[in-house]
């Protein structure tokens, strides 16, 4: 009989600390700490800010996934109830003050205020909540207008006039120069031209219909130059033109190859009110080939794994022949009496 105790302890032992190669049955000691703090909540209001608090700092945490449906139960049935008088949007924006009813419920509280006159609402508390949710919505805006902006930038005909990078327009120098990462650069795999690299990230938060969390728009700036003179400037990223319409409607796009061609199109219109002249057309899949003063625009929407480009190349000077021929013809036109 000991011996069977004896191997039902060690078993027991076994599951506990994960000897069987599966996810151990014990949670890490802060995950559990933060657990039981939400358990024992004195008040729903304390409850749900411990568990959006958790879900925040550990989206994968031991208890993230029960907890998280917990949440997406718990906050429509609060909201639903703190939002009838301004008392208790106060209370939700005390416990979620970047919640997911967060900008209603300011917006609710300050109409209630005015129209029925309540009670004078806690400056502090609707201060804070207005300016997180505007520093989200900026960030947002940024990462939204990240990769429209370079391209807008890298598509100054002063660019492509064959001057050195070095003393190009303020307006990309500034992106590209100045504003931190600096560019690395180096010797292309022939030698033939130089190479540089510049890795860019804008994060945002989404915070509308749908999933909630941190994501960001990253991509990088590679240049190509011959003798200082830019030959091909590109931007390159994994799913870039998606995260960029995420942050520009504050939403999870669960339809890739629609919101590449809302990017596309929201980058066209943009480039058009820039003044930028391009001449080209886009196909069906919002990829296209434009011809630009003194550049040539390519714009290719990744899909199966590829990333999303924007690339600008230098236009081909004329053929030597071409020159050669209008050489010709200038000289046979000075010599006519």
């Amino acid at each position: 009989m000991k011996g069977a105790r004896w191997l039902a302890s060690l078993a027991l032992l076994g599951a506990l600390t994960g000897c069987h190669g599966a996810k151990p049955l014990v949670a890490p000691t802060a995950d559990y700490g933060d657990y039981r703090a939400i358990r024992t909540a004195a008040s729903l209001d304390d409850r749900l800010a411990l568990t959006w608090d958790y879900l925040q700092r550990r989206p994968d945490g031991w208890y993230a996934e029960r907890l998280r449906r917990y949440f997406d139960r718990a906050e429509p049935v609060f909201y639903k109830v703190r939002r009838q008088n301004v008392a208790g949007l106060e209370a939700y924006l005390r416990a979620l003050p970047d919640g997911p009813h967060a900008e209603d419920a300011v917006n609710r509280v300050t109409a209630l205020r005015i129209k029925k006159n309540r009670e004078a609402v806690d400056a502090d508390v609707l201060g804070d909540a207005n300016a997180r949710i505007e520093a989200r919505k900026a960030q947002r805006a940024k990462a939204a207008r990240a990769l429209i902006g370079w391209a807008v930038e890298m598509l100054d005909a002063d660019l492509w006039d064959g001057r050195d990078l070095s003393r190009a327009p303020a307006g990309f120098l500034v992106r590209y120069e100045l504003a931190l990462p600096k560019p690395v650069c180096g010797p292309s795999d022939d030698g033939t031209r130089e190479r540089c690299f510049k890795a860019i990230e804008r994060p945002y938060r989404v915070t509308g219909q749908g999933r909630q969390g941190e994501r960001s728009v990253a991509f990088a700036v590679e240049a190509e130059l011959d003798g200082g003179r830019p030959m091909v400037l590109r931007l390159r990223g994994y799913d870039a033109f998606v995260r960029s319409e995420e942050a520009a409607n504050n939403r999870v796009m669960d339809e890739p190859a629609a919101a590449r061609k809302a990017f596309v199109q929201r980058l066209t219109e943009a480039l058009l009110k820039a003044g930028r002249v391009c001449n080209g057309g886009l196909d069906a899949m919002g990829q296209g080939v434009f011809t630009c003063e003194g550049a040539i625009l390519t714009i290719s929407s990744g899909d199966d794994g590829a990333d999303d480009i924007i690339e600008v190349a230098a236009a081909p000077s004329p053929s030597a022949p071409d020159a050669e021929a209008a050489e010709d013809q200038g000289a046979a036109q000075e010599e006519t009496p």
